[in-house]
């Protein structure tokens, strides 16, 4: 809809979200990402330059997963998302997100060899 505020700082959530992960004491810790887009916000752009969130974005992704403690997925509903996510599906509406949720939670609770 053109009239949501489509603004979000991927990375800077992810980062905020694993941290809280890893205070907790269970032993399998998977965080699962919804995006509808792209990183965007304006103001940082506008900083700092066209890519940077999506390089940030990128960067925490890429030592979230490289760290090995928590199992890092993302589902993309209309918006590929495997750009940043090795454990990502892209959907095309809301209605497949509770297929795919289940499968993708499957998916990290019992990888494949």
């Amino acid at each position: 809809r053109p009239d949501l505020v489509k603004e979000n700082i991927d990375g800077e959530a992810i980062e905020w979200a694993a941290s809280r992960l890893r205070r907790c004491d269970e032993r399998r810790k998977c965080l699962i990402v919804l995006s509808d887009g792209a990183p965007v916000d304006d103001s940082t752009l506008h900083a700092n330059g066209d890519r940077y969130l999506d390089h940030h974005l990128r960067r925490v992704t890429s030592e979230i997963e490289q760290a090995g403690d928590i199992r890092l997925a993302a589902i993309g509903i209309g918006h590929p998302v495997e750009q940043y996510y090795k454990q990502g599906i892209t959907i095309s509406s809301p209605e497949e997100l509770e297929s795919t949720l289940v499968q993708l939670i499957n998916r990290l609770l019992h990888p494949s060899p």
